[in-house]
């Protein structure tokens, strides 16, 4: 929804981060070089897909906002990484699925948001399957 990438287009970021790198913290992703370049991938192409929606939206304050809640959240277990570990379909339809689809709608590239969409649904898959 319209909502969710105006208040929240990068709310699924560290999540994401997280799963993609499970054995580290958010904080510990912070501090990597190559973890920032992603970070800052997944926000600009979340934040081009909100302004294609004609979201008014600061790239620099979302990024602040992200890394913030990786600060926050150094010692959590998220819950899509919670779902995953556990067998559980995740909301990632829900978050990076709908940045995918209106991307496309506007035909926008979105690469890394789409692979990490592929390594998180497969693992998601594979935990299923495990069960």
């Amino acid at each position: 929804p319209v909502l969710h990438l105006q208040e929240r287009p990068a709310d699924g970021v560290p999540l994401l981060l997280r799963i993609e790198h499970p054995r580290h913290t958010p904080q510990e992703i912070l501090a990597g070089v190559l973890d920032q370049q992603i970070l800052e991938s997944l926000v600009c192409e979340g934040v081009n897909v909100a302004r294609a929606e004609a979201v008014n939206i600061d790239y620099a304050a979302v990024l602040s906002r992200v890394k913030e809640t990786c600060r926050k959240t150094s010692g959590n277990l998220s819950s899509m990484l919670q779902d995953i570990r556990s067998g559980k379909k995740t909301e990632l339809d829900a978050i990076t699925g709908e940045i995918l689809r209106r991307a496309e709608k506007h035909g926008l590239q979105t690469p890394r948001n789409r692979e990490v969409f592929a390594t998180v649904k497969e693992r998601e898959g594979s935990r299923r399957m495990e069960r």
